[in-house]
């Protein structure tokens, strides 16, 4: 905890909304002495009932070709802040008053530090130009971490803050009888969720599983894949929530859940599913977030892109009972280990007062 007298002011530009999680670990790092100011960009708030422990000020932005012009930004004086904490978006105009020589001393980038750049030379090689005079640089996951240390970065100015979905371990059951596999997230087709189903219409028809059920929790357009499940004769027992932000009643679907199918992309999902201690299935090949490095072969499945591995992955999860257990509270202690938000906001944390012991 920092001295009052010694308090310092922490500024925070995001690319994106407010999100939950986000506010948690928002939250963290002013418990922890600092000034904190979050600028956020977001046409319109996004819901929550968190007390904000930190000043937020939401700001909205035009799209040209691709980049963003942020609307009234020229309010924020630099100058005003000891630390500035930036998600180094190439693509966020703005931004780039910020990337001078009168700043580089106080300025952290923290982000996944990959972009949308594959490909593009002059994009890649102004990003890693830019990101060698950052005071330092938080990372998401450990593997890109490792991989900016192997070309050249100094080791001392990286930090890695694993991204995370914060829960209330308090609500996390290891031993609650188990009825359903489980989706949490958008409805998107790169989910890859009619291929979860096609393996659960599988699995009912090969193993005893009365009462089985496939839970869908989340919001886009269920039309497709409800006809599919028609189509296949499981229609009753595929349950479509709808979105479900409620702490309680998430608990209650994880709670109860073999394991959380997602066979394309995966995010912050797999945290909210490690966290209550519920195995990951999803497949090699696809185009992941970095969240994807927290799925180990002691917490999650990563199969071949197939029905068959699908249905394979899920048959065993539900027909063994030891390794289902098991790999139940591998999950929930590598969350409890590496990924509570505590753990996110030491790795912030660690780059503040890496950059306090070297002020110039």
């Amino acid at each position: 905890m920092l001295n009052v007298m010694n308090k310092k002011s922490v500024l925070i530009l995001m690319d994106m909304p407010l999100f939950p999680y986000r506010i948690y670990a928002y939250n963290g790092l002013a418990e922890r002495g600092y000034d904190l100011t979050v600028v956020s960009m977001s046409d319109k708030d996004v819901k929550y009932d968190i007390k904000l422990k930190f000043q937020h000020i939401r700001m909205s932005y035009k799209t040209f070709f691709g980049f963003r012009y942020v609307k009234g930004f020229n309010a924020i004086n630099p100058n005003e802040f000891d630390i500035i904490i930036i998600a180094p978006n190439l693509r966020m105009l703005n931004f780039y008053q910020f990337y001078n020589k009168k700043y580089w001393n106080k300025l952290i980038g923290w982000g996944h530090h990959k972009g949308c750049t594959s490909g593009n030379r002059f994009a890649a090689a102004l990003r890693n130009r830019m990101f060698k005079k950052f005071a330092a640089l938080v990372f998401y996951d450990h593997n890109t971490c490792d991989d900016y240390k192997k070309n050249g970065y100094n080791p001392e100015k990286l930090f890695v803050a694993n991204n995370t979905q914060y829960v209330d371990l308090s609500k996390v059951n290891l031993s609650s009888p188990r009825d359903s596999f489980l989706y949490v997230g958008r409805i998107q087709e790169r989910k890859s969720v009619d291929m979860a189903l096609r393996a659960f219409a599988t699995l009912k028809r090969t193993v005893p599983s009365d009462g089985l059920k496939f839970r869908i929790v989340g919001g886009g357009d269920s039309e497709t894949l409800k006809g599919l499940a028609q189509e296949m004769g499981i229609e009753k027992d595929v349950v479509f929530t709808g979105p479900i932000h409620d702490e309680d009643k998430l608990a209650t679907v994880f709670n109860t859940a073999y394991a959380y199918v997602s066979p394309g992309h995966v995010g912050l999902g797999v945290l909210h599913s490690l966290a209550f201690g519920v195995p990951v299935i999803t497949c090699l090949g696809r185009k992941h977030s970095v969240e994807i490095a927290n799925c180990k072969k002691e917490n999650s499945f990563v199969v071949e892109y197939s029905d068959e591995a699908v249905f394979g992955a899920m048959k065993t999860l539900f027909s063994d009972k030891k390794l289902r257990a098991n790999m139940s509270v591998a999950a929930h202690r590598y969350y409890e280990n590496s990924c509570t938000i505590d753990v996110m906001v030491d790795g912030v944390d660690n780059a503040i007062q890496y950059l306090m012991a070297n002020e110039r």
